[in-house]
């Protein structure tokens, strides 16, 4: 049985189940590596999804391909934060990339702010995008 340092024990399941892969390709220091974790039913402390994946890329230089990917669904961070969905996207290259993101919840504001925002809804979303450049040696 592995046992996660002390640190790390709130975000250990005691239910639901996960599967992670790695791949490097190439050699060092030209090495690629590639990976994905998948969490289902996951129940920790800090922690709980009905469905989790993180999957990404990277290369070993500012021009190579990056890629990294969040999807969850029904998650709920140290019992505070509720979101239905959530969709994460890191692309490009580390020279030139952007990062979208875009959160769901049932979760509504106080009710004094729907007169500033013009009416109900039936929950809160957040979209947000960005592009950024490296150049390495800044």
């Amino acid at each position: 049985m592995i046992h996660p340092p002390t640190e790390a024990s709130s975000w250990w399941a005691g239910a639901g189940h996960a599967s992670a892969r790695l791949q490097a390709c190439s050699r060092w220091p030209a090495l690629r590596l590639d990976g994905e974790v998948l969490a289902e039913a996951w129940q920790a402390p800090s922690l709980q999804a009905a469905r989790l994946r993180l999957q990404g890329g990277a290369g070993p230089d500012a021009a190579a391909p990056l890629a990294l990917t969040v999807e969850g669904q029904a998650l709920v961070l140290a019992e505070r934060l509720r979101l239905d969905r959530v969709d994460a996207r890191l692309d490009g290259t580390l020279a030139a990339h952007r990062l979208t993101l875009e959160a769901a919840s049932t979760l509504r504001p106080p009710a004094w702010v729907d007169t500033l925002a013009g009416g109900g809804g039936d929950g809160s979303r957040l979209v947000v995008s960005a592009d950024g450049r490296w150049g390495g040696d800044t």
